[in-house]
């Protein structure tokens, strides 16, 4: 599921919806943990002082073939939910929204 809303309303902005899905490599990247080995530091410091995992996976499948499905646990997902939004820049255009000519048949200079 990927909805993400902003509204403006009387300049009021608020945000709503969420983001679900499975951590892309990109996402990895952005997160902190784009190598394995990372990964498996973040790991290890969750874990007890000298536990080093030989292993982490986020996805099926692993090089032990589909271990989340076999073993019946959801593969590791990102969950993104605005908690709070305010306007970064914003850009003004004009645009005509309607257009009536006037034509002045008087013998005197007029301003419409």
């Amino acid at each position: 599921m990927a909805t993400m809303v902003v509204n403006n309303v009387n300049g009021n902005f608020t945000s709503s919806g969420e983001s679900i899905r499975h951590i892309s490599n990109q996402e990895r990247a952005t997160f902190g943990f784009a190598t394995d080995d990372k990964l498996k530091e973040i790991v290890r410091n969750s874990w007890g002082p000298n536990d080093w995992p030989d292993n982490v996976y986020l996805n099926d499948p692993t090089k032990f073939g589909n271990s989340f499905y076999q073993y019946g646990q959801p593969e590791a997902r990102i969950h993104l939910k605005p908690i709070s939004s305010r306007v970064i820049s914003t850009n003004e255009e004009l645009i005509l929204v309607n257009e009536i000519p006037y034509f002045n048949d008087t013998d005197r200079e007029t301003i419409f």
